[in-house]
């Protein structure tokens, strides 16, 4: 069975422990206990920056993915005795986990979560939607409990498959100049690296030059890195400010001819007229994107 397990508000201003650690810690323990499997890492996802959320410093929800042989019941007494034991004694956090092979009402979670990132919402509509859907458990652990917002969020931003980035960064040795491609998707367990200019995928015999460290993202369901052109054939990867600032979404944008169809105004993903609907959030329909949908 797969699984996925969303903490948020965890951590105070002392930074003495944070969600992300956290979320690690929970993905370490269970895959020290129990038969199960962390496939693709633990995934940050930013929610709305507003005066009226409480928030650390970033308002950013964890999420981890675990596959194998066990129960939603331990899953959830496992992460929150993680939690509770690491947890600051001034936070409010909330957990959301749920089976992806027995989820119900999958475009509700998913559109929750992008709401999320533009609109302030409120636990009670937490718990609505949670209460609707099957194969689906929200928390709250602590303080007021505003966490499970953040939670219940995370979870279905990581189920559109097409948001955040994976914690953590690409650091290639200083000793080591460059590498091609083929080596740093098996190195760091990538999917591709794709021209952050064309949106097209590097050959695998492609020159990559070492640089700064590198943002993995959570692109189409898969790991992705993003690199630009340094010199002739070879590249360079983009941390996660450069590759923001340039713009990690496709040339090939169009907006939804259906206006009440996007959530936002802007040119991402989730508002685009080739977005196609899966059972798992959805893919890019364009024959430029065909190669890692």
């Amino acid at each position: 069975m797969k699984f996925l397990i969303a903490i948020d508000d965890t951590d105070d201003l002392t930074k003495e422990t944070s969600t992300g650690l956290i979320a690690s810690k929970i993905a370490a323990q269970l895959q020290k206990n129990y038969p199960v499997k962390m496939h693709q890492g633990v995934t940050r996802h930013q929610l709305l920056l507003q005066d009226g959320i409480p928030y650390t410093s970033h308002n950013s929800v964890m999420c981890i993915d675990i596959e194998g042989d066990i129960t939603m019941d331990i899953l959830l007494k496992e992460s929150k005795e993680t939690v509770r034991n690491l947890m600051s004694s001034t936070s409010c956090p909330g957990i959301c986990i749920c089976c992806i092979d027995k989820i119900t009402h999958l475009e509700s979670i998913i559109h929750f979560g992008k709401l999320a990132k533009h609109t302030l919402l409120f636990k009670e509509q937490a718990y609505e939607l949670t209460s609707q859907c099957e194969g689906i458990i929200a928390e709250e652990l602590g303080g007021n409990g505003q966490g499970i917002i953040g939670s219940v969020a995370g979870i279905g931003l990581r189920l559109s498959g097409n948001d955040g980035t994976f914690r953590g960064k690409i650091h290639v040795p200083e000793t080591i100049h460059s590498m091609i491609v083929k080596e740093m998707l098996d190195r760091y367990r990538l999917d591709a690296i794709l021209d952050l200019n064309s949106k097209y995928p590097l050959a695998l015999d492609t020159i990559i030059l070492n640089d700064e460290p590198a943002k993995i993202f959570f692109r189409n369901h898969n790991r992705i890195a993003y690199a630009t052109k340094a010199e002739e054939d070879q590249y360079i990867l983009c941390n996660r400010e450069k590759a923001l600032k340039m713009g990690i979404y496709c040339q090939y944008f169009e907006s939804d001819n259906d206006s009440n169809e996007c959530i936002s105004s802007e040119k991402r993903c989730e508002n685009c007229l080739y977005r196609r609907l899966t059972k798992h959030g959805f893919k890019c329909s364009h024959q430029a994107n065909s190669s890692i949908t």
